[in-house]
């Protein structure tokens, strides 16, 4: 299988726009495997990716941050 990732992190500024990696994994077509990174730091951005198309998530800060938040995740 083929995987793109669509990060949602500037990496020229370092700023998160989760609404603009939404729109980019809409148009990758559906026989790629979709990784939504950066920016992910509760349930609730990981449902509005996987409605959009995102097979699989990208998430570190938010969890080094707090490891407990892993529980909410799964």
């Amino acid at each position: 299988p083929s995987f793109v990732g669509v990060n949602s992190r500037n990496l020229f500024n370092l700023s998160i726009d989760l609404n603009n990696a939404v729109k980019l994994i809409e148009k990758i077509p559906k026989n790629f495997i979709k990784i939504a990174e950066s920016g992910l730091k509760n349930r609730n951005d990981i449902d509005i990716f996987k409605s959009h198309g995102a097979d699989a998530f990208l998430i570190g800060s938010s969890l080094m941050k707090d490891p407990h938040l892993i529980i909410s995740l799964i």
